[in-house]
């Protein structure tokens, strides 16, 4: 039971995902949900899903999730370390989740 109850709520998550209009918020709110927090308030994504697969996962393309990763590293939101990847700034990445397009103007 207990994994079916984790099945359904990861299933769940993913459909609320797939209902966010701007596909750029798509790609924040899966790199949120991926995220595992670590000590000192980093969130790291172990094993990261390739691009194309990341694409699949959120109904958009693959250069969708290549320029909003792009955008994130540019402005040190984000970091790619081997097979991680390392969030610096989660809370950017929450407000650029709910925002759509990070505005680096905001701050």
């Amino acid at each position: 039971m207990r994994h079916l109850t984790a099945l359904v709520r990861n299933l769940s998550t993913y459909r609320a995902l797939l209902a966010i209009p701007n596909a750029q918020q798509r790609v924040y709110a899966l790199l949120q949900q991926l995220g595992q927090k670590m000590p000192g308030g980093l969130l790291v994504i172990q094993n990261l899903p390739k691009q194309q697969e990341v694409a699949i996962m959120i109904n958009t393309s693959r250069e969708t999730v290549s320029r909003s990763m792009k955008s994130l590293m540019e402005r040190g939101i984000i970091e790619r370390d081997y097979q991680r990847l390392i969030v610096r700034k989660p809370e950017e990445l929450q407000l650029a989740s709910q925002l759509g397009k990070y505005d680096e103007n905001a701050h």
